[in-house]
């Protein structure tokens, strides 16, 4: 999805872990935040990416500009 959005047609290489206790698949636990803050996503994580690379590409078109 994200090499989609932003062009990238390099795809993805995996590789092995350099570390024996690296997970293999990450999924944060939002219990506590939750149970402490009321919290829930509000975004689904596709719509959240597809933002982040915008405002990602936003940030890098006003870094160039103010440094030229």
């Amino acid at each position: 999805f994200i090499n989609a959005r932003v062009g990238n047609e390099a795809g993805v290489t995996y590789a092995e872990s350099l570390h024996n206790d690296d997970p293999h698949r990450r999924q944060p636990d939002i219990t506590r935040a939750r149970e402490c803050l009321g919290w829930e996503p509000a975004i689904a994580l596709a719509e959240g990416i597809a933002h982040t690379i915008d405002w990602m590409r936003a940030r890098m078109r006003w870094d160039v500009h103010a440094a030229a």
